[in-house]
């Protein structure tokens, strides 16, 4: 007896419809990974921090059925952070400035993102927070800018976030705001999401697409975004997207422009040519790494944006490493492996690097 079609609450489904025998592997590995992860947590107050941190982050990325346990993953980031790692120094620092499954509060984001390294792009965008809101003196525009802009430099999202509502504040600026938006998104902002939603949404600054708003909205709620929560919940439910399949039998459906000194040209996605990339990311770490992208597909078959769905480990530089390749102009056949049509869906960008 065929079984209902899974969804992971990222947005989009591939539409497949399980046979009794998958969906009973399904099942089953579902509880071997709930198992896994019943283990660790056992010995939580045994774990470093990296293993708190680490065990955190399966849980806020849904590794047992795709959906997140945004509770229990901040408990276990904010008693890493507790042990002083960095990563979630990082994570706490934002989340109780942001309120991002955590309440608002400066004074304990502070004891977090003070600890972090002088150059810790967390700990630069939280000095311009400082400035913007005034919470440790005077406010200061100016200056607020400035740590954004070096923030944003080396990385961080939520720094991208704030220039991009900056210049969305002055005029005719709606477009160069929401690029801002998207870059900021790539690096991993939530907020970003809800403001590269609105503007989708409603069309500021370019292209009008609804269904890639619900799309964003949907992201950002499930990893803990409240007002994406209330938009969603005031929004009539509609289907997940259509998940689609860009890798044929000759190849990825896929092309790339590129821009050289001779003018722009077009070639067909060629994973190879990015291969040194990898090489040298691999040599570097003696650990597997995995990362999973979702990318939305516009009405004209262009890639507008990606998200960033599971890294594992976090902060070994392959999701940004495979969001810099995709963040060249790309474009879609109009039609997948399938047969099915692209344009409003999506698809999954997966890859796994082996240690040398």
């Amino acid at each position: 007896m065929a079984q209902s079609v899974v969804y992971d609450g990222t947005g989009s489904s591939s539409g497949k419809v399980m046979d009794a025998e998958v969906y009973a592997k399904y099942q089953s590995d579902i509880q071997t990974r709930q198992a896994e992860i019943d283990k660790e947590r056992a010995k939580a107050d045994r774990l470093s921090g990296s293993g708190l941190f680490d065990l955190g982050s399966r849980l806020n990325q849904g590794y047992v059925d795709g959906r997140p346990d945004l509770k229990t993953a901040y408990d276990l980031y904010e008693a890493a952070a507790e042990k002083g790692e960095v990563r979630a120094l990082s994570v706490m620092c934002t989340a109780y400035l942001l309120g991002l499954n955590r309440p608002v509060n400066a004074a304990r984001a502070m004891t977090y993102c003070n600890k972090l390294d002088v150059k810790h792009p967390t700990l630069i965008f939280s000095v311009g927070y400082d400035y913007e809101y005034g919470l440790s003196g005077p406010k200061d525009e100016t200056a607020a800018l400035n740590e954004y802009a070096a923030a944003a430099q080396a990385g961080s999202g939520e720094a991208m976030n704030r220039i991009g509502l900056k210049i969305l504040a002055q005029t005719d600026k709606a477009s160069q705001a929401r690029q801002w938006f998207r870059n900021a998104v790539r690096a991993g902002s939530v907020d970003a999401m809800v403001n590269l939603a609105k503007m989708t949404e409603a069309g500021q600054g370019g292209f009008k697409d609804p269904k890639e708003a619900v799309w964003l909205y949907t992201n950002a709620a499930r990893l803990g975004h409240k007002g994406a929560t209330d938009w969603l919940t005031q929004t009539q439910p509609v289907d997940p997207l259509h998940r689609n399949q860009l890798l044929a039998a000759d190849g990825w459906l896929i092309t790339q422009t590129f821009t050289d000194k001779n003018g722009k040209r077009e070639q067909k996605f060629n994973f190879n040519i990015y291969e040194s990339h990898f090489v040298k990311m691999a040599e570097k770490n003696d650990s597997e790494k995995t990362a999973t992208l979702h990318c939305y597909i516009t009405a004209e078959h262009v890639v507008d944006v990606c998200l960033t769905i599971t890294e594992r480990p976090i902060g070994h530089g392959l999701a940004p490493l495979l969001q810099q390749i995709l963040t060249r102009p790309t474009t879609v056949a109009s039609q997948d492996a399938n047969d099915d049509p692209t344009a409003h869906s999506v698809f999954i960008f997966r890859y796994s690097l082996e240690a040398y």
